[in-house]
């Protein structure tokens, strides 16, 4: 086997490049990712799939109602009752949120478009 090679080409550790001068600060960079419609890449990606979440907490709260519509549900199945109650509250909140995440990023984006 040959020895490991050492010598001038290998770097001295804990040597960090340092950054040049008059380099890009965090504001500027969030400034300069902020797109036309005045909202950040994360930003526009949440607008943009928040319709399909609160689609899909309108299904999942439709589908918890209909299932505590039973009448008969409690007294047959009071633990099933309990867990589905408490799903149906947190669908509830979720979608409470998701409406106004999306409403307060749709204005955003239209202030700054116009």
């Amino acid at each position: 086997a040959a020895p490991a090679a050492s010598g001038p080409a290998q770097q001295p550790r804990g040597k960090r490049a340092s950054k040049p001068a008059g380099g890009v600060g965090a504001a500027a960079r969030r400034a300069a990712s902020a797109g036309r419609d005045g909202l950040s890449f994360t930003e526009r990606h949440r607008l943009d799939t928040l319709p399909g979440e609160i689609e899909r907490l309108e299904r999942e709260i439709a589908r918890l109602e209909e299932l505590l519509s039973d009448p008969e549900l409690y007294s047959r199945e009071p633990v099933k009752f309990a867990k589905a109650t408490e799903a149906l509250t947190a669908r509830q909140e979720a979608l409470a949120q998701a409406e106004s995440d999306w409403l307060d990023l749709a204005e955003r984006a239209e202030k700054a478009q116009g």
